[in-house]
C-alpha cells in the first residue's frame, strides 16, 4: 500500500513562517509536521510514500534527502505539481495518478494525528475508508460529512450544516485500485469543470456519480488537527504532548 502527502499549497494563513517553506516543514515540538506523518506512518508498517509538491518544493527535497539517509528502508517519491500556485488540490491529487495502480492512503500535509488512527484505516477490512472525527464540536471551518445507515459516506463538503453532519473528515483517506478509474474520471470531471476545488469535491463525485462506498471509521476520540493558522500551531503544540 502507498501513501500520498499532500503538501503542494501555499499555505497563506501561515505567513510569514511559510514565505519560502510548505507549513508542513513547521516544527511541531521537536519535529516538523512532515515528520510526524513520516513516523506515524511507519509505525503503522507504511513504507511506500508519494509527497505531492509544489510551493517549497526544494525544501521538502532537502528534507526528504536527510530523512531517507535516516530511514533507508523506505521509499520516498516527490511528485511536483508545476501549478500549485493557479489551481486547488483537486489538481495535485490527480497529478499522482501513477499512484492509483496500487491500494493507497491520501493524508494531508498539515494534519497531526496519533498513529493508531492510521492502524485502524490499515487494518479496516473496508476498501474504501475515511478517518471522520466525531467528537468534536463543529463549525464552519471544517471539511463536513454525513453518513448513510450503514456508516458510509454521502456526502463531504465544508458547507455542510454541523448540526447535521456526522463529524469532520480530518485529512486521513484509504483507497482502492478497484476504483481506479472512477476516481480518475471524477478527477478529470472536476478539473474539466473548475481546476480550484479540493479534491473532496471528486471524492464527492465517486459517490454521486458511481455509487463508491467509502466507510467512516471513527476517531474514538484520539487526538487529531488540522493545522491551518498561527492559533492552530500553538493548539497542536499541546496537542502533540499527547501522542507517542
Amino acid at each position: 500500500m502507498r501513501t500520498i502527502i499532500m503538501a503542494a499549497g501555499t499555505s497563506q494563513r501561515l505567513r510569514p513562517l511559510t514565505d519560502h517553506i510548505p507549513k508542513t516543514l513547521l516544527r511541531i515540538g521537536e519535529k516538523t509536521i512532515l515528520e510526524h506523518i513520516l513516523d506515524s506512518a511507519r509505525a503503522a508498517g507504511l513504507t511506500h510514500f508519494d509527497i505531492v509538491t509544489g510551493h517549497g518544493h526544494r525544501a521538502i527535497e532537502e528534507f526528504v534527502t536527510v530523512y531517507q539517509q535516516r530511514h533507508p528502508t523506505i521509499h520516498i517519491n516527490l511528485i511536483y505539481n508545476d501549478v500549485y500556485d493557479s489551481t486547488g488540490n483537486v489538481v495535485s491529487l490527480s497529478k499522482a495518478r501513477e499512484v492509483f495502480d496500487e491500494d493507497f492512503i491520501i493524508i494531508n500535509s498539515d494534519t497531526i494525528f496519533h498513529t493508531d488512527l492510521l492502524k485502524k484505516l490499515t487494518a479496516s477490512d473496508h476498501a474504501n475508508a475515511m478517518i471522520v472525527d466525531d467528537v468534536k464540536r463543529l463549525g464552519a471551518e471544517e471539511m463536513k460529512v454525513r453518513v448513510d445507515d450503514n456508516e458510509c459516506i454521502t456526502h463531504v463538503h465544508k458547507s455542510l450544516d454541523p448540526e447535521t453532519a456526522a463529524g469532520e473528515y480530518v485529512g486521513i483517506l484509504k483507497l482502492s485500485k478497484q476504483h481506479k478509474q472512477e476516481l480518475l474520471d471524477s478527477l478529470d470531471k472536476m478539473i474539466a469543470e473548475n481546476q480550484s476545488v479540493y479534491y473532496e469535491d471528486a471524492i464527492q463525485k465517486m459517490i454521486d456519480d458511481y455509487n463508491v462506498p467509502i466507510k467512516k471509521i471513527s476517531t474514538d476520540g484520539l487526538p487529531v488537527m488540522e493545522v491551518d493558522t498561527h492559533e492552530d500551531l500553538t493548539h497542536a503544540q499541546l496537542l502533540i504532548q499527547q501522542m507517542p
